[in-house]
């Protein structure tokens, strides 16, 4: 499967309707232009994902439904969680962030719906020739391994040294929040000095409806039967994962509720204060992980 370069966005232009601007000061869709920064390599394109959309779904609700579960031995049954969509909107604000060519985290991405998104970044680089989809996909599992890292004990109460952890990326596919996700990805060379060679780098950014948040619980583990407080039904195309062996675990529908409605329940003083050292620690750690 090959993935062709985007060159005009119609979900860009309908984010350029609307005006971010009023959402936040520094709302990176506010500040940036919908084109590659100067530092980019004049090879630097757009990843069309419309191809693998589907696909960058699929992988993040099967490996919900092997956690939710009890697929890992290290983590209990989820009470609930919720089926992972695809969002437009989310997916063309994470097109600024890959148009930048480096892997620095936004300050600010939030949309009307979701007012605390998560985000997350991954970099896949070879010399070989692999194809769109695979580099994508060696992405994403590259978050979920962080499995290994996590704790049951994170998952009941997110911890305030997360960044020492190294797990945050497996916590945001695994939130029981995050319903909605939206990923953009660019291509383009980079020259490795160390190494003397030049690299095909993929960037990929996915923002989810939610993001990491000290102190509270990654999904619910206080009950005796996954998926018994979908308080709004199930979703029947969420089945087991065959190869895993799991027992027909079905997702609950996402909507109703509103993520928003469920954002408003926590306690925003005290939440967003952390949010930006979340935000800031994800992005110091990242850089330092991938050089």
């Amino acid at each position: 499967m090959k993935l062709f370069v985007a060159i005009v966005s119609i979900v860009a232009f309908g984010l350029a309707q609307k005006d971010y601007c009023s959402y936040c000061p520094n709302h990176v869709a506010c500040l940036e232009k919908p084109e590659f920064k100067e530092n980019c390599p004049l090879d630097a394109e757009l990843l069309n994902l419309s191809y693998v959309r589907e696909s960058i779904v699929n992988f993040h609700n099967e490996k919900r439904n092997y956690i939710a579960g009890g697929g890992d031995k290290n983590h209990k049954i989820a009470c609930r969680m919720g089926t992972m969509e695809w969002d437009n909107e989310l997916a063309g604000i994470a097109e600024y962030n890959v148009r930048k060519c480096a892997l620095r985290y936004d300050n600010c991405f939030n949309t009307s719906a979701y007012r605390y998104p998560g985000q997350n970044l991954g970099t896949y680089k070879t010399t070989l020739s692999v194809s769109g989809d695979e580099r994508i996909r060696w992405i994403l599992l590259s978050w979920y391994k962080q499995v290994a890292n996590s704790k049951q004990e994170y998952v009941e109460s997110y911890p305030y040294d997360y960044y020492q952890t190294n797990f945050s990326h497996f916590a945001i596919m695994m939130s029981d929040r995050n319903v909605r996700v939206g990923c953009a990805a660019s291509s383009y060379s980079e020259y490795a000095k160390k190494l003397g060679i030049t690299l095909n780098t993929t960037l990929l950014a996915c923002n989810y409806a939610s993001t990491n948040m000290v102190e509270f619980p990654i999904y619910d583990t206080n009950c005796t039967a996954a998926t018994v407080r979908c308080n709004t039904g199930f979703n029947e195309r969420g089945t087991r994962v065959p190869e895993m062996q799991l027992r027909s675990l079905r997702f609950c529908r996402t909507s109703p509720p509103n993520p928003v409605n469920e954002n408003r329940k926590l306690n925003f003083s005290y939440f967003c204060g952390h949010w930006k050292i979340l935000n800031f620690r994800n992005r110091d750690r990242d850089q330092a992980e991938n050089g």
